[in-house]
């Protein structure tokens, strides 16, 4: 059993644990039409002045052939800006495309990108995982890990936004007390609809 004093000294670590480390997840189901193909769970945790952002984003969807596709992206962030950043993509439980980028002074380094190692000479404030906890109303340009390059968020009004990708693939963001409620996924052979569910 316990004394006081341990019991106590237990109390506070996890009262100190509780105040300095704080995560939030949000659930999203992908839906095709009004099926649904996919999900996506977003992950924003606190520690201190260091926030980590994580997107787990699975679909199974067939169009021409079956697409079974898996996509992690996770950030870390320090005083706001982006320290690193990596892309997991599976392709039918096997790792298809990995790209880990780490900060070096004011530009980025790709380990995983022979062509282009240095994949931005800017700083990073925003990102395609960060957007689902942030609404960009100060940051328009959002950075994003498959394409190693940023798109542009552009003010519909009304908390809506669309963003523009490097490829030129467009989505639209729709938020909600300042983070996604929904994302509208619109390309030739398929439209898509990410919305929040809790």
């Amino acid at each position: 059993m316990l004394s006081f004093m341990n019991r106590s000294s237990f109390f506070f670590i996890l009262c100190f644990l509780s105040l300095s480390l704080s995560a939030q997840t949000r659930n999203y189901h992908v839906l095709l039409g009004s099926k649904k193909v996919g999900s996506v769970q977003a992950t924003r945790t606190t520690v201190g002045d260091t926030t980590s952002y994580l997107t787990d984003f699975k679909i199974r969807i067939r169009l021409i052939k079956l697409y079974d596709i898996r996509s992690v992206t996770s950030a870390v962030y320090e005083d706001s800006v982006m320290q690193s950043s990596s892309m997991l993509v599976y392709d039918g439980g096997e790792l298809d495309e990995a790209k880990n980028i780490v900060k070096e002074n004011f530009s980025y380094r790709c380990i995983d990108c022979d062509d282009t190692p240095i994949v931005s000479d800017q700083l990073i404030y925003t990102n395609v995982s960060k957007v689902y906890f942030v609404e960009p109303i100060v940051r328009q340009d959002v950075y994003t890990e498959r394409y190693l390059g940023f798109g542009k968020m552009t003010s519909l009004g009304d908390h809506k936004y669309k963003y523009e990708m490097p490829n030129g693939d467009e989505n639209l963001y729709n938020y909600k007390d300042g983070m996604v409620e929904s994302i509208e996924v619109h390309r030739f052979l398929y439209d898509l609809t990410f919305k929040y569910v809790d």
